[in-house]
């Protein structure tokens, strides 16, 4: 019927019998096995004997006709021009399941599920829903469905992914979006394939791409692609990831397309992975707490089934439990907003952090908001997040903010959806922090750094939950640093205008007050897409923004610049806030003038933080490697060495008497246990 690609993978196959130490020994009893039973199989209209594409479109403005016989499916919110009236795109590929040649099997595993399709010419994509009625290519805008038009109740609420078309008219562009979920929904019961419609959005936006009746060249037509498993040995859809830290326990997850046990074995290197969990309960979401760790140690890992470890036993694949230490800090964090796009510019940003910290790993990934666009479903958070990240996140716990774009398929009120299927956020207080009840918001602890994330797209007012949760949380904490994460900018002037956005204006007047009465350091939001940093500041609280009285320092924050920003040990109050826009994960645009707001950058980037005692060091790399921004925080270090009022070379002289390792010493001006250059320069930048 079709052409089918065959596959072999190469699994971990551990066949010890001895006893529970030997099965547990990755090096010892383990095997590498090839397995067959991965196929790939191709549904596209009229090519190698299939015939089960359907596709057409139905016009607003044409309420009686058909176009199933046609070479293009198009879709437009203004046909014709002027008019407003809308066209749909449809699209189904039927008789995809069953025992016949090229067809998926109903008990295989779906590895994963692409359809794709050629532009000829478009503007905007549009949103792709599943259809819940019965249409064929006779299909009218009048006979479509129970009543004339597109219906709520004729499409389902999911959306499934984002049918884009780009700007370069007339090139072939091709097309993809991972349509995974829909296969397995249908796999569940075929006779709930009714296909897709994709509804343009936006103003005037319209797309035209080849249809199955393109007679030119049959390659060009839409096309179902599906990869299945039918080894009986689970693949992993997503690879395994890092959930709820705390001193003496961590959290597992990984996916995998058919149900089967949950196993991990971890040790304190790759070839020695002597301990094990084992969940013999039979599921695709696999989520493992290791419980009754050491605190402040790295162990190596490896997951998979009772019989076969699928991922990990290298030296790229472990866990760090949290430090019970609070007299020594050290913490490193990766901040990305407004990245998931799955774009070259997402991935050179991803790089470029790889690149600057070398084989030092972050301990914590913050995801600002808009993980997976566009509407973050579970097809968009597989291709758009776990599969860019996957060689970070097997050793980097993730921190996600809810953002607009994960509002379209998510409840925040239930707490139901993608977004909260994949991720396992401290609701308890399990990380450290008050508990909060819900995963739409929390905060955690690690090692005299307090985080919190909140969640800009709920009800922001005074006598909010978050709000309330949000004093109890700062009040309960004992932190030397206090970083804050959300969507939404409360300073911004690029992408969005923070003085007329209506939640940015909510946060600014409803949470920077409790957050600066409790002394936060740094503040992360994403939303408008370009980096903007403002000056250390306080109270800047009204619409439209004024900057008169509310900026602490005026200064770059760079040691070889103004000097870092200094502020009190601990969480004093109104001491001094650094905010920062970081939307330009997946690429950005200029930022205009703002009042508080003297730092921005052009491109795509990310930023990187690391703690190190009693200074924050804050670092804007951009998607090419360049660092175009950064500033240093100090807590209760005084450049003033020897107390007489200014900071001169009798200052450098007490600095350099005491060169070399120095834990707890004054002359460490940093905090990283060492007299060195750092030191110097903070010295040199408070010369007089």
């Amino acid at each position: 019927m079709r052409t089918i690609h065959a596959i072999s993978l190469v699994f971990i196959i551990c066949i010890g019998s001895a006893g529970l130490d030997s099965k547990n020994s990755l090096s010892a009893n383990c095997t590498y096995k090839n397995v067959g039973g991965i196929v790939t199989t191709t549904f596209q209209g009229g090519v190698d004997g299939y015939d089960g594409a359907v596709d057409s479109y139905i016009k607003e403005s044409d309420p009686t006709s058909s176009f199933g016989n046609l070479e293009s499916v198009k879709w437009n919110t203004d046909d014709p021009w002027g008019t407003g009236q809308n066209t749909y795109g449809l699209f189904r590929f039927d008789d995809i399941f069953g025992d016949g040649v090229g067809q998926i099997p109903l008990d295989a595993g779906i590895v994963s599920a692409t359809f794709s399709y050629k532009e000829s010419v478009g503007d905007k994509g549009g949103p792709m829903q599943e259809l819940t009625i019965d249409w064929d290519e006779t299909i009218t805008y009048d006979t479509f469905g129970y009543y004339p038009g597109v219906q709520w109740n004729d499409r389902t609420s999911m959306l499934i992914g984002q049918a884009w078309l780009g700007t370069a008219h007339w090139t072939l562009t091709p097309r993809e979006v991972n349509v995974r979920e829909s296969v397995l929904r249908w796999q569940e019961d075929p006779t709930t394939n009714k296909g897709w419609i994709v509804e343009a959005y936006g103003s005037s936006s319209y797309g035209d791409i080849y249809s199955s009746e393109y007679s030119a060249d049959p390659t060009l037509r839409p096309k179902l692609e599906v990869v299945y498993n039918i080894s009986g040995i689970p693949v992993l859809i997503r690879k395994p990831y890092l959930q709820l830290p705390s001193t003496n326990s961590i959290t597992i997850v990984w996916q995998t397309d058919l149900p089967s046990s949950s196993r991990v074995v971890f040790g304190d290197t790759p070839e020695n992975l002597l301990a094990e969990y084992i969940d013999a309960q039979l599921v695709t979401e696999h989520v493992v707490t290791l419980n009754n760790l050491q605190p402040n140690t790295r162990y190596y890992y490896a997951v998979g089934t009772e019989d076969v470890l699928l991922d990990g036993g290298d030296s790229q694949t472990f866990f760090e439990t949290v430090s019970d230490d609070s007299s020594s800090i050290q913490c490193t964090i990766w901040a990305t907003g407004d990245a998931g796009r799955n774009n070259m510019s997402q991935l050179n940003a991803r790089d470029a952090m790889i690149g600057m910290l070398g084989e030092e790993t972050p301990d914590y990934m913050l995801n600002i908001g808009d993980i997976a666009y566009n509407y973050c479903s579970s097809g968009e958070l597989n291709s758009n997040m776990f599969a860019i990240y996957e060689g970070i996140l097997r050793h980097t716990t993730i921190l996600p903010a809810f953002g607009n774009h994960e509002n379209s398929n998510n409840d925040i009120d239930d707490g139901t959806g993608p977004y909260f299927d994949a991720f396992h956020i401290p609701t308890a207080g399990e990380s450290g922090g008050v508990s909060s009840g819900t995963e739409s918001y929390y905060s955690l602890d690690h090692n005299g750094v307090h985080c919190i994330c909140l969640n800009s797209m709920v009800d922001v007012t005074t006598d909010s939950t978050m709000i309330e949760w949000l004093h109890d949380d700062l009040i309960s904490a004992n932190a030397s640093w206090v970083l804050v994460f959300f969507h939404h900018p409360p300073y911004t002037a690029g992408f969005y205008d923070s003085d007329t956005d209506a939640t940015s204006i909510a946060m600014r007047e409803l949470i920077l007050p409790i957050l600066e009465e409790y002394g936060a350091d740094v503040v992360l939001s994403g939303h408008s897409h370009n980096y903007e940093r403002s000056y250390l500041v306080d109270g800047a609280y009204d619409t439209p923004t004024t900057a008169e009285g509310h900026i602490v320092d005026f200064g770059d924050g760079q040691l070889l610049g103004d000097g870092a920003y200094q502020k009190p040990v601990g969480m004093t109050p109104h001491s001094g806030t650094v905010y920062v826009v970081a939307g330009h994960g997946a690429g950005a645009g200029a930022s205009g003038s703002h009042p508080l707001l003297g730092f921005t950058g052009v491109g795509a980037g990310s930023c990187i933080i690391q703690i190190v005692d009693n200074a924050l060091y804050f670092y804007n790399i951009q998607s090419t490697g360049e660092i175009s921004d950064e500033f240093v925080i100090t807590k209760g270090t005084s450049t003033d060495l020897n107390g007489d009022g200014m900071v001169n070379i009798h200052d450098l002289l007490v600095l350099v008497s005491a060169w070399g390792d120095c834990q707890g010493c004054q002359e460490d001006l940093t905090g990283d246990g060492v007299v060195g250059i750092a030191d110097l320069l903070l010295i040199v930048a408070a010369w007089g």
